[in-house]
């Protein structure tokens, strides 16, 4: 019983080492962003961005990783304010691309709360450190629990760990949270897939269906479709592997449980798979061009040598054949020799198997023929070929720990190995030669790196082979060699940076809070210099019509494409999930609600827009005396009026006398008075112009203003008349500006004199389903945009206005709930400039009214006479359904669980027979 016990306390002893071991390890890795104040992310690169940077830009710890700045802290951000601000979980983001569900993008990670919960505890910038640390964690524990199950031995399970914890995919999408999220479950799976097939419990079933519902729910759902391909082959040779062990026994229990994990876990996040589903039917994903990028085959050598290409944390530039990130495909270079060796050194079918199926997924990767077949089975149109290359560290995790395990790894086979890697740089060497020539000073540190762990691997192998009695030893000098590898890699590869230094409020910033309200901000991207970045004005809750987001409204897209189709920043030209805006056009700025552009240089209204303008001087009003005075009215369209040009008649110049009072008032004669000028009659030349100035006139469209022309003193005769034109309207030319400068600093703020109302009623709109149609129509400028909609479908209202548009107030401006107060004098329709999106509900004084997509992607109400209070709510029905099928598969798995016995028994008998 003694002995007994000790067994026992060595063998806890044992799991708390090991456990040691991999904490120590992943937290050394990643130690640079886990110190007191600092966080993992591009803090340099927010502090290189306008209105942050002083003097020209600093080097960069990596050029390549700028999303976590740009997508994924600021949806955090916003996801933590809401919930400590309102209270409620947050599924729609006012403050970027005319609003955004945030809870139908799984990129967002709003129905995962790992991030949120810990930003919640810790702040955004912290939690976020501490959630990507605890997911790579898991990944490392997941896969050695996964390891110890398929029968590997400590040592080499903890190096299985740290392969995949920390292998070049894990390293080089670190920062990219919604990526190690996924992948960190995946290892989950295959364990709780082992234990089910080996020990015939239905409980692992939903232990495997749990942890590939949070990685469906940590957002990568292409790594989900691919994985779930490879857990199809992986059960099925599970399968073959029964029967050879058990000729003339077969058993489907492997595929039964690979069935009910995948059907279980995807009715476990359902949550999230319905609104994700519903969106992506709207975005510009729809058209899903999967299977269609292919790994150029050249970056294989990225899993021999991976900154042959370059490194853009430490070696530059790079000249692979595609993006650092997408193409290399490192997982150590020591556990890829011992993997290569895992069918040289296990007789199993299993590894066997897996060796083959490591080289089937390379074929995949690459593009081999037959691979587009599966773009015939769901969501594969939507999957990528390259990126499906997360499966090889974990494959080689898988093999090389086999490898590792064994009691015997034959010498000559290494010998093999070390030279067909040798033969492989040098075939990749020529194979570039033209380029290897010209980076030769930047390859010779990686090839001098690869000469070392591979002669290090292979005097490793070499005494394990010839001592014995030292195995042990060697073994662990192995998985410390492969962990030293992978740090020399990947350790320094990720920014990181001081939380009291991420973008921290500026003065132009603390401007922009107090002055702009409901309106949105558009910033300047021009010159390949960028300002604020996507989506960083709402961290400070400003509104901007850009943003950043793996899913973006098709229509929205379009829009934008068309109102601004030179944007300036070369990187941002291809990305198509970023909105962003250099040279937006007046019109598209109407219809996104811009009320404010700031740029970091001075900008100047490049045109004067005339609101009447009649120039000729065909004839004349008559002589103005105190018995005859000039008159007139407009209506002002689309500026705030600001000048005034007057054309003169001087009959005879040398009777011209008195004093000319030139007046306009808003609204009728006698109105508020806004201009009163003195025109010394003498002083004029026949047909001569004159141009009058006045403040500008803040959100003028819309209102009548009046016009006279009179002696000051009653004067009988001044000599002087007005131009008209042939039609006899008089020679008045009205101008408008269309912003002001009104801040210098760090950046210039300006702000839009005559926006468009955030909402506002209008009583006339004209059909045109066709999207195309719709957009070339709203972009016209002879389209009355202020006074007329544009509707997706038929509506009561005449095609020309019969009055102005009016405004509506605003009441309460929420994130999932908006009041609108309105009045209005006849049936209209009020349009508001937010996104249009399945989910919205509208009520006008309690009772429901239907929403009209108006102006291509805003929303609008039919609004009877009246006053009125209009609430939008946002409660998307996807989410209800998918809650309640998410509901119905935890009701199955507890049921599984209590039932688990009596269940485990008849499926033995029902799955196997002789």
């Amino acid at each position: 019983m003694r002995h007994l016990r000790l067994l026992q306390g060595y063998s806890r002893y044992t799991r708390l080492l090991t456990f040691f071991v991999l904490f120590a390890g992943v937290t050394f890795f990643h130690i640079r962003g886990l110190w007191p104040g600092q966080t993992f992310m591009p803090v340099d690169l927010a502090q290189n961005l306008f209105p942050w940077r002083s003097g020209d830009p600093h080097p960069l710890q990596n050029w390549l990783i700028s999303d976590p700045l740009y997508n994924f802290y600021p949806y955090l951000v916003h996801a933590v304010d809401t919930l400590r601000k309102n209270g409620e979980w947050p599924l729609w983001n006012p403050y970027v691309l005319l609003g955004h569900p945030v809870f139908a993008n799984p990129n967002a990670q709003h129905l995962y709360p790992v991030f949120v919960l810990l930003g919640l505890l810790a702040g955004a910038a912290r939690g976020w450190a501490l959630g990507l640390w605890l997911h790579a964690l898991l990944a490392a524990g997941l896969t050695y629990g996964f390891l110890r199950e398929f029968g590997c031995s400590r040592r080499a399970a903890i190096l299985g760990g740290f392969t995949y914890a920390l292998s070049g995919y894990m390293v080089i999408w670190f920062e990219s949270h919604f990526r190690i999220s996924t992948l960190s479950w995946l290892p989950g799976v295959l364990w709780a897939f082992e234990c089910a097939v080996h020990r015939y419990r239905f409980r692992y079933v939903v232990f495997a269906a749990l942890a590939m519902a949070l990685a469906i729910l940590g957002g990568q759902l292409q790594f989900v479709a691919t994985f779930s391909l490879f857990l199809s082959f992986y059960a099925i040779g599970r399968i073959l592997e029964a029967f050879q062990q058990h000729p003339g026994k077969t058993s489907f229990w492997p595929l039964v449980v690979f069935g009910s994990i995948l059907g279980l876990g995807i009715l476990l996040a359902s949550v999230q798979i319905w609104p994700f589903a519903e969106f992506l039917g709207l975005s510009h994903r729809s058209d899903g061009l999967g299977l269609q990028d292919p790994l150029p085959w050249r970056q294989l050598i990225t899993l021999i040598i991976p900154d042959f290409y370059g490194n853009p944390a430490s070696i530059g530039p790079y000249w692979g054949a595609i993006n650092f990130s997408e193409g290399t495909i490192y997982a150590g270079l020591p556990a890829l020799v011992l993997a290569i060796l895992s069918p040289f050194c296990n007789a199993k079918f299993r590894v066997r198997y897996l060796s083959l199926l490591t080289i089937l997924m390379l074929l995949f990767i690459i593009g081999a023929p037959g691979v587009q077949l599966l773009n015939t089975f769901p969501l594969f149109n939507y999957t990528s070929l390259h990126r499906s290359t997360f499966l090889l560290p974990l494959l080689v995790a898988l093999l090389a720990a086999t490898t590792l395990s064994a009691p015997q790894i034959p010498i000559r086979a290494a010998l093999i190995t070390s030279v067909l890697l040798c033969v492989s740089v040098g075939a990749a060497f020529l194979g570039n030669w033209g380029e290897a020539q010209t980076h030769w000073l930047e390859l010779r540190r990686p090839i001098f790196l690869f000469g070392t762990w591979l002669f290090a691997t292979f005097l490793l192998l070499t005494l394990r082979a010839y001592l014995p009695t030292k195995r042990n030893l060697v073994d662990w000098a192995i998985v410390v060699l492969v962990f030293v590898d992978l740090y020399t890699f990947g350790s320094h590869f990720n920014p990181t940076g001081a939380i009291s230094e991420l973008l921290p409020p500026t003065p132009a910033i603390e401007f922009l809070q107090t002055q702009v309200g409901l309106h949105r901000v558009v910033a300047y991207q021009r010159d390949d210099q960028v300002l604020f970045g996507p989506s960083v004005l709402s961290l400070y809750g400003i509104a901007e019509p850009g943003g950043y987001s793996s899913l973006i409204p098709e229509r929205y897209r379009a829009l934008i494409e068309q109102g601004d189709p030179n944007l300036d920043v070369w990187w941002m030209v291809p990305n198509r999930n970023i909105v962003a805006f250099s040279y937006p056009s007046r019109r598209l700025l109407d219809i996104l609600g811009v009320a404010y552009a700031i740029s970091p240089t001075s900008l100047t209204d490049p045109i004067l827009r005339a609101e009447i303008a009649v120039d000729d001087c065909v004839g004349d009003s008559g002589e103005i005396k105190g018995t005859h005075v000039v008159r007139g009215q407009f209506t002002v369209r689309d500026t705030a009026i600001n000048r005034v040009d007057l054309h003169f008649r001087v009959y005879q110049p040398e009777q011209a006398s008195g004093i000319l009072v030139v007046r306009m008032w808003r609204g009728s004669y006698e109105g508020q008075l806004i201009m009163e000028n003195r025109v010394d009659a003498t002083l004029l030349q026949d047909k001569e112009k004159i141009s009058l100035y006045l403040s500008p006139e803040f959100n003028a469209p819309g209102h009548v203003y009046t016009w006279e022309i009179a002696p000051d003193d009653g004067t009988l005769h001044t000599g002087v008349g007005l131009c008209t034109d042939a039609a006899g309207q008089p020679a008045i030319a009205v101008y408008g500006a269309d912003w002001m400068e009104i801040y210098q600093g760090e950046v210039f703020v300006h702000q839009r004199l005559a926006p468009l109302p955030r909402a506002y009623i209008v009583y006339a709109t004209e059909y045109i389903p066709d999207d195309a149609q719709a957009v070339r129509r709203l972009l016209d400028e002879s389209f009355d945009l202020r006074n007329v909609a544009i509707t997706a479908e038929r509506v009561n209202l005449p095609a020309t206005p019969l009055q102005p548009a009016t405004p509506a107030e605003i009441v309460t401006y929420k994130d999932t709930q908006i009041v609108i107060r309105t009045v209005a004098d006849t049936q209209g329709l009020l349009v508001l400039s937010d996104q249009f999106y399945p989910g919205w509900q509208a009520f006008i004084d309690g009772e429901p009214a239907s929403i009209v997509r108006v102006n291509h992607v805003l929303r609008g109400v039919i609004m009877p006479p009246g006053e009125h209070q209009v609430i939008f709510r946002f409660a998307p029905g996807s989410l209800r359904f998918g809650g309640l099928l998410s509901l119905l598969g935890i009701i199955i798995s507890v049921s599984l669980i209590i039932w688990d016995d009596r269940l485990s028994l008849n499926l033995i008998r029902l799955t196997s027979w002789r």
